[in-house]
């Protein structure tokens, strides 16, 4: 039995340098941000090609994923951080042909109802869809389309992209699959040590330091400090599809 609590694997951390909500030329875009401790982040592999048996290590949380992720020795002897599936214990092998959770392979080799996780829009670019705790999607249909094969999924929001056949995608469910009914903060000072400061609404302002401000009641839309819409303001072209670059 393998129990490994305090493996640290030195390459595959690095420290992210804060930016306090400022962006590359020092002017703060995100408002209420600093302060924080530090932390180390880890290199996730999210697009994991390699296709060989690899040994469950250990799983970790860390700060800017709501999945556990877990750390797998491969047979090749490469350490590897990657998105752990619910119900992965440690010790498990994956590829290995006889349990299918967190086995990653390619979308033609899945067969049509499988429910996956990690998936890619494109092939190479990496995962793209279902990343977070307790996050999936599912494979409905199959398509001919020019003799090339296309892959109907469908997503837990219930929206269905068409991708191509040569996209990775890893088998089950994003781990943690009851993050939203954990509470996260007990106490102001937890949001403190993430860099949150505290936040001060815009109708309590003065209406030069924001466009709700000057005690006004109603008469304008919900809008950032910036003017951007706050409420059902969509941003996704209508025009082009999400993976439009893949067919």
């Amino acid at each position: 039995m393998i129990k490994l609590f305090n493996l640290k694997v030195n390459k595959l951390l690095f420290n992210l340098k804060k930016n306090s909500g400022r962006n590359n030329t020092g002017k703060i875009v995100i408002k209420n941000r600093g302060g924080g401790n530090k932390y180390k982040l880890r290199f996730i592999d999210y697009k994991r090609y390699l296709y060989i048996p690899a040994l469950v290590l250990k799983h970790e949380n860390i700060k800017t994923n709501s999945a556990t992720i877990a750390l797998i020795l491969y047979k090749n002897g490469l350490l590897s951080y990657i998105i752990s599936a619910h119900n992965l214990k440690i010790n498990n092998i994956l590829n290995d042909g006889i349990s299918f959770i967190g086995s990653n392979l390619l979308l033609k080799h899945a067969f049509v109802g499988s429910i996956i996780y990690n998936l890619e829009n494109i092939p190479g670019n990496g995962a793209q869809f279902a990343r977070a705790a307790g996050s999936f999607c599912q494979i409905i249909n199959l398509y001919n389309y020019k003799n090339k094969l296309l892959i109907l999924i469908r997503l837990k929001s219930k929206k269905e992209y068409i991708l191509d056949k040569e996209c990775n995608c890893v088998f089950g469910i994003a781990s943690y699959l009851f993050y939203k009914y954990y509470k996260p903060y007990y106490k102001a000072g937890q949001k403190r040590i993430k860099g949150y400061k505290p936040h001060v609404r815009g109708v309590a302002m003065n209406p030069i330091d924001h466009p709700h401000g000057g005690n006004t009641s109603g008469g304008r839309c919900s809008i950032s400090i910036y003017g951007v819409l706050a409420k059902g303001y969509k941003t996704k072209k209508k025009k082009l599809p999400f993976n439009y670059k893949s067919l």
